[in-house]
């Protein structure tokens, strides 16, 4: 799925999406899709501070007895709950948003990650003062904007499904 930064607010919004998704053993793909037994795991990956179009991928490894097909729609229709219920309650995007802060904290803990978002964010030609805002801006996202973009990268029909078969 492409994912363009011309509004810094979804690279943000995006972050907090893909942790209550897929960020550890209480998110939505691990709970309703690797504990019911449809996936072996599961995956999401994206750049936050992409400068040009990019690539959002999503993704698992399906059990022996279920098809690629099941597993896609499950992992879409996980994002469609998003969209056609309200079942993020205030203390769980409270929960989710403290994860990805922690998260980032603790990786400014080496000097050598430091180092390197600096530079990336630099060579990319932002600001290396984006990071000051971080904490501001995973803070301001809110249920609104997890349904914004749901819709604008997930749910918009413009993503390519990929099997990797092993002979």
């Amino acid at each position: 799925m492409p994912f363009d930064m011309n509004d810094p607010s979804d690279s943000y919004a995006l972050e907090v999406l893909f942790e209550l998704m897929d960020g550890g053993f209480s998110s939505r793909f691990t709970k309703n899709i690797t504990d019911k037994k449809i996936a072996l795991n599961t995956f999401i990956y994206f750049d936050t501070y992409a400068k040009e179009e990019n690539l959002i991928s999503i993704g698992g490894t399906p059990r022996a007895n279920k098809s690629i097909i099941e597993l896609e729609t499950a992992i879409i229709n996980e994002f469609k709950n998003i969209i056609e219920n309200d079942s993020i309650s205030d203390e769980e995007m409270s929960r989710i948003k403290s994860r990805v802060i922690a998260s980032n904290v603790y990786k400014f803990d080496s000097v050598f990650y430091q180092a390197m978002q600096v530079g990336m964010l630099e060579t990319k030609g932002f600001k290396w003062q984006l990071l000051d805002s971080y904490i501001t801006n995973i803070m301001s996202v809110d249920y609104s904007d997890l349904k914004r973009v749901t819709e604008k990268y997930i749910l918009n029909n413009k993503y390519l499904t990929t099997a990797v078969i092993p002979k």
